[in-house]
Parts: structure tokens; sequence; C-alpha cells
């Protein structure tokens, strides 16, 4: 296959890149691995978290006409946690037509699959036979948490970021987040909303220092 651009990640920068090329008459195409359609912004960045903080508001905005079960509780806990990720998922499936629905009305091509370097103008796609040769290919991958080999992730107790939105159980009794920025500071007020006693580690001497002093 022949391209004049080939473009690497479907997230916000990849998506605008595409359909820019395409809109000045370009053969263009995306590669994104299989389900991340949309990239991180929409699976476990900036969509599904900024729905969660939704869904907590309006959850606690009906928690006074709640009437708990007090043999129950764990079963409630899990059922309001159930609704929260269930919120996000159909957000995050509705956005991720979207932007397939954006490629589709551009003419840009998608190739679900995971990409390959073959050269500086070739790449391979998993599960392709097929090399794809672009004059020109944009590397927008995006960005993933930080997964030190000193700590013993277990995707249960000890989670980054992306695994708070594959939580099942129940909405933690205490939470310990390391790492004062937007998104463990973000995470740490829905958290403490829901009831959970949270702590947050930083290394700095103010939380979100980009920011003006008193919203810090």
């Amino acid at each position: 296959m022949e391209l004049d651009l080939l473009v690497i990640g479907s997230g916000p920068s990849g998506q605008r890149a595409a359909i820019q090329a395409a809109k000045l008459g370009k053969r263009v195409a995306v590669c994104e691995r299989r389900d991340r359609i949309g990239g991180v912004s929409i699976h476990t960045g900036t969509i599904p978290s900024k729905t969660l903080r939704q869904a907590v508001l309006e959850v606690l905005a009906q928690r006074p006409l709640d009437v708990l079960d007090p043999t129950r509780v764990e079963e409630s806990e899990h059922q309001t946690l159930q609704q929260l990720m269930d919120r996000a998922a159909r957000v995050v499936a509705a956005e991720t037509a979207v932007v397939r629905e954006q490629f589709r009305r551009n003419h840009v091509g998608l190739l679900p699959g995971e990409a390959h370097f073959v050269d500086d103008h070739t790449v391979a796609v998993e599960g392709t036979n097929e090399p794809i040769r672009a004059e020109r290919i944009v590397i927008a991958v995006g960005s993933r948490p930080a997964r030190p080999d000193s700590v013993a992730f277990d995707d249960r107790t000890v989670i980054d970021s992306d695994g708070l939105l594959r939580m099942e159980r129940r909405v933690p009794r205490t939470m310990t987040i390391v790492g004062a920025g937007v998104i463990g500071v973000e995470y740490a007020s829905m958290f403490g909303a829901l009831g959970s006693k949270v702590t947050v580690v930083d290394q700095r001497e103010r939380v979100l220092n980009f920011l003006d002093g008193e919203v810090g």
C-alpha cells in the first residue's frame, strides 16, 4: 500500500494530522492498536476521567435520597462503583464512534494493529501481510503511566492510573496516591468525595505548581 501520509496513533494529535492532510487531498491512513481508536485521551485519559468526575458529582447529589440497607453495604458499594464504570464505558464507546465517523467522512483509512518500522518509509502492521509505504510518517503514540521496576504492581492493590478504570469490587476505604500531578489530584478529589480516606504523596513542595498559588 502506497500512502502520502501514515499516522501512528489515533489520539487528538494523530486525528488532526490525518484529517488535515486528507482535506488537502493526500492519501492518508491511521494505524492504531485494536480496540484503542481515539488513543489514550478517549480510553484512559481525559474522556474517562472527566466522565467519572461528572458521574461522581451526580452520585453525591443523589446520596441524601438513598436509604442504605446496613446488611448489604458491600453490595451497595459494588453497585455504585459499577454504575460509575458503566457510565465511563458508555461515553468511551460513543466518543470512539465519533472518531471512526470523522475518519470515514474525511476518507482516512484505518489500520487496526501494532505498527513496526521496517525502514524510514515502510511500516509493517500486525495482522496484515502487505507492508505500508508512506512519504511521510507521523508518530503520535501518546503516553502511558510510569511503572517503575521497583514497585510491585499487582493490578489489584497496587495499580496505576489506568487501573483505576478497571476497579470492580468497591470504592476503596483507603487510598494512597503517589504523584500530585493533574491525574493524581483529580482522582484523589473524586475518591475522597466518594468516602475514601486519601493520602497524596509527592516530592515537590507545591501541588500543581504550574497553577496560580491559591488554586494549587
